[in-house]
């Protein structure tokens, strides 16, 4: 299949961008449209990982969407605490994707991934693109902000455990740590869910997916959880495409990901 590659900057003033590959209208099968997945990437606010970014989103490519990344505001970029401008970031993002639909081939199925921080920033969103208050904020309809399911990879979903690792990180990330914690956040609105993470992440407690898990469950909210036993944080794909430290067990969780998604 023939792909182009895309970018989109989210405001002439923003920091913020989208970038990606669209695969083109396939003649031999007669595809017209594809769905969506938006990769939301880690980093500790602090960088993005582009180089991975570009490989995830080739991935999904491959097997068959339209595949793109959001460059949200990182610490250092705004004036005062950074956090909710990445999650507004990521509205604008899912705001022109809508708009762009026709242009990329889309079909309107969309699908948000977040790694790491970009976990907080979509399992935020999972909680709150249902909101009046949050809508209005965004500029968005209810329908527009609608996103048809939910990938975590490893999610930073609380400020008060034991992320961030300092107190004047955490003031620099939110002055309401309390606010931003998403487990609080899901209700029974709030889209199915596929999280994975492994048991050895010695950068985030299991309790930040386990919290997550448990409020999707009391809010009966669909979800497939895959904790592996081995395997550091921050693996991407797992394998030699985004990590030194690939494990052939854990980048099961793309299959896996792929075979739910179709599913849900």
């Amino acid at each position: 299949m023939k792909m182009q590659k895309v970018s989109l900057n989210l405001g002439a003033d923003s920091k913020a961008y989208l970038k990606g590959y669209c695969l083109e209208e396939n003649p031999t099968t007669a595809q017209v449209s594809y769905p969506t997945v938006l990769v939301v990437p880690g980093g500790g606010f602090q960088k993005i990982p582009y180089q991975e970014m570009d490989r995830i989103c080739l991935a999904f490519a491959n097997a068959g969407y339209q595949a793109f990344y959001l460059r949200y505001h990182l610490l250092g970029e705004i004036e005062g605490a950074l956090m909710p401008t990445p999650l507004l970031d990521l509205a604008e993002a899912i705001r022109t994707l809508r708009e762009k639909e026709k242009d990329w081939h889309m079909n309107g199925d969309l699908t948000l991934m977040g790694l790491s921080i970009g976990g907080s920033i979509v399992s935020l969103y999972n909680g709150c693109f249902m909101r009046e208050e949050f809508l209005e904020k965004a500029n968005l309809t209810k329908e527009q902000a609608m996103p048809n399911r939910i990938v975590l990879g490893y999610p930073v979903t609380s400020y008060d455990k034991d992320f961030p690792k300092t107190e004047e990180l955490q003031a620099q990330m939110t002055t309401t740590p309390a606010q931003l914690d998403s487990s609080k956040l899901v209700n029974k609105e709030s889209k199915p869910t596929f999280l994975w993470t492994t048991w050895e992440d010695q950068v985030l407690d299991l309790t930040h997916s386990l919290d997550y898990v448990k409020a999707l469950k009391e809010n009966d909210v669909p979800g497939e959880v895959h904790i592996f036993d081995h395997g550091p944080h921050g693996l991407g794909l797992a394998d030699a495409r985004t990590t030194l430290q690939g494990d052939d067990h854990v980048a099961h969780w793309f299959s896996l990901c792929l075979e739910w998604m179709r599913r849900n």
